[in-house]
């Protein structure tokens, strides 16, 4: 009976409600090179005002926009205010100027910087190769029109023909190099993972009321 009596209150273009949501589920995000699993969404809707015996409730309505971000996407958003041109972000929806939604389909997977970096450094690679083999070549050239004997020709032209051993070490270099650093990667999050698992651990265990783990820097000190 009291929902008959319920009045909507005038509504205003400006009116609005702006919310965060944590959402799970796999997903591409802009500049973002792995899928997350977990990310942050930001709905604005326009707001809803209805008025009940001198109480007022607000509430939201349709959607005009929802933004994803990743975690760390949300917290650089959140602690560089004024600096920059802001934070990348994928948008999920729209309403266009007609009132419909429209939801926009995930980016593209992004290659990741390793690759990108990988890719950058083999073509700076061959061209300075390139650049280096047509010099050897002019090189050659001059040494015959100078009438250089055979010998001291074939030693010069010798010393430079580590550029061919450099072409084709330098990408095995560099990819053994990101395996490298995968592998350093990989025990740093193991690394902090345990750490954050033992903290958690002895925050359970002191909220039981029980003694927290003795670690090892505990020990030292004793």
């Amino acid at each position: 009976m009291s929902n008959n009596r319920r009045q909507k209150l005038p509504h205003h273009a400006s009116h609005g409600r702006l919310q965060f949501n944590r959402v799970q589920g796999r997903k591409n995000l802009n500049r973002c090179p792995v899928d997350q699993d977990r990310f942050i969404r930001l709905t604005l809707c326009r707001a809803e005002f209805e008025q009940e015996l001198g109480r007022e409730w607000d509430f939201g309505g349709d959607p005009l926009f929802e933004v994803d971000m990743s975690h760390v996407q949300f917290a650089e958003l959140l602690t560089n205010m004024n600096r920059g041109s802001g934070t990348p972000c994928t948008i999920a929806g729209l309403r266009d100027s007609d009132g419909n939604w429209q939801q926009i389909e995930e980016p593209p997977p992004q290659p990741s910087e390793a690759k990108q970096t990988r890719e950058a450094f083999n073509t700076a690679v061959k061209e300075a190769t390139d650049s280096m083999k047509r010099a050897r070549d002019e090189v050659a050239v001059l040494l015959e029109s100078a009438r250089v004997s055979g010998k001291k020709t074939r030693a010069i032209l010798d010393a430079v023909r580590f550029l061919r051993l450099f072409h084709d070490s330098a990408p095995f270099l560099m990819k053994s190099f990101e395996e490298n650093v995968e592998k350093v990667v990989a025990s740093a999050k193991a690394e902090v993972s345990a750490h954050v698992d033992a903290v958690i651990a002895d925050a359970g265990l002191q909220a039981l009321g029980a003694k927290p783990q003795l670690r090892l820097k505990d020990m030292s000190d004793n």
